[in-house]
């Protein structure tokens, strides 16, 4: 069955009621996935750099303008895989304190209302993992 024009469109329009309480407990559990995703890959990172320089390679980041960069003189696998870690490092860290932002700013808007509500839309229920 293919979604019309029109279904679409609504998706857009619709207004979802959540309460602010609801919309914090689904940041909890996002910051927390984040959290722990992070943990995983700085672990994958550290292995990845130790297989490094188990094997005798050297390894060393170079600074640039828009962030660093890995150069590797040995096995191109290792060295890819500490380039994805360090991504996914980055990444994770980041979607961490974006969630953490918002749940900062919810939580305030808790204490000022406890029965506070806040109208979403589609994009924002899927955003906040509701």
């Amino acid at each position: 069955m293919e979604m019309s024009e029109q279904s679409l469109s609504n998706r857009e329009q619709w207004e979802f009621t959540f309460t602010a309480r609801e919309v914090v407990v689904a940041l909890d559990k996002k910051i927390e996935h984040h959290v722990s995703r992070l943990t995983w890959w700085e672990s994958e990172m550290e292995q990845a750099e130790a297989g490094l320089v188990d094997k005798g390679f050297e390894y060393r980041e170079r600074r640039l303008s828009a962030g660093n960069e890995l150069v590797v003189v040995g096995d191109p696998e290792l060295a890819n895989r500490v380039k994805q870690c360090k991504c996914s490092v980055s990444r994770h860290k980041e979607n961490k304190q974006v969630f953490e932002t918002w749940n900062r700013v919810l939580g305030s808007r808790l204490k000022q209302d406890s029965e506070a509500t806040l109208l979403l839309k589609y994009d924002d229920v899927k955003f906040f993992g509701l």
